[in-house]
């Protein structure tokens, strides 16, 4: 009887001992390989690194798309019909200019933009025909700004503040200050400050000649110039050109001003009159033909 007793009492004790943490902790330890401890660490630490980063970069693709939203809405993209109608224009100033610096009996090497009025468009279409000629390997070209009462390239170009043709005229700075180039062929004189002596500078001007901005050889110059009637010194500065044009804006300017600024140009060499915004009654189809 004390046997069995004995015998279960040691069964319960083994039972204990397996049951017991204490006792587990006496089991001899077996560490992991060191490859499964490296494989965690892995995995757990870009879990925690990597997650910020994707979201900033979710972040900074989001702005960006607003941001290129935002641009497009302040200016949207031209139509097709718009992108034809502005190559067809340089084409037009192009030949303009081929037309009157290499195809003339006389040789001529300065070309005005004047117009009846202000914002009938000349400073646009100057600047159209010396980008388009400037686009010839062959011809160096400058556009100077002869008009002081709307002076204009400094913004147009994003020129840098400095001196330009008025500066010059009164010798306050040198021809190379003033001549800033804005591609290869290309090279744009703003105005500069008149100082409400426009006529005095002008007279100056006359006298030293148009040519003198010019420093290469075979150079031609295309001057922006002022309108003629509503400008008080816009005929004497008309009078320095080689050639001139004279543009007009259908539909707004009045005829009387178109007859006047004729009448004041009838002594100057005037080769001819752009007819600016002309809606054409030819069929589209029929011009692309033509």
């Amino acid at each position: 009887m004390k046997k069995v007793e004995q015998s279960d009492a040691a069964e319960n004790q083994q039972i204990a001992t397996l049951m017991d943490p204490t006792e587990t902790q006496k089991l001899p330890s077996h560490k992991l390989p060191s490859l499964n401890t490296t494989a965690i660490s892995a995995t757990s630490t870009p879990a925690v690194v990597e997650k910020p980063v994707v979201v900033e970069k979710a972040q900074e693709k989001k702005e960006a798309k607003k941001e290129k939203k935002a641009v497009q809405r302040s200016s949207p993209m031209p139509s097709k019909r718009a992108l034809e109608e502005a190559q067809m224009l340089r084409i037009r100033c192009k030949q303009l200019c081929v037309s009157t610096f290499f195809q003339s009996h006389v040789p001529i090497r300065s070309l005005g933009f004047t117009s009846a009025i202000s914002g009938e468009g000349k400073s646009f279409l100057a600047r159209m025909a010396a980008e388009s000629l400037a686009d010839d390997d062959s011809v160096a070209v400058t556009l100077l700004e002869c008009n002081w009462e709307h002076p204009s390239f400094n913004t147009d170009f994003n020129l840098a503040h400095g001196p330009g043709l008025a500066e010059w005229l009164r010798q306050e700075c040198s021809l190379d200050a003033i001549r800033r180039p804005t591609q290869r062929n290309l090279t744009v004189i703003p105005a500069g400050e008149s100082k409400n002596n426009a006529i005095g500078l002008l007279r100056a001007f006359h006298q030293r000649g148009v040519l003198d901005v010019l420093t290469r050889p075979n150079e031609v110059v295309i001057v922006d110039l002022p309108a003629i009637t509503t400008t008080p010194y816009g005929q004497l500065a008309a009078s320095m050109a080689d050639s001139l044009i004279l543009v007009v804006r259908m539909g707004v300017t009045p005829a009387s001003f178109i007859t006047e600024a004729n009448s004041l140009l009838k002594d100057l060499p005037v080769q001819g009159s752009i007819f600016n915004s002309v809606v054409s009654q030819v069929p589209r189809w029929l011009r692309q033909v033509l």
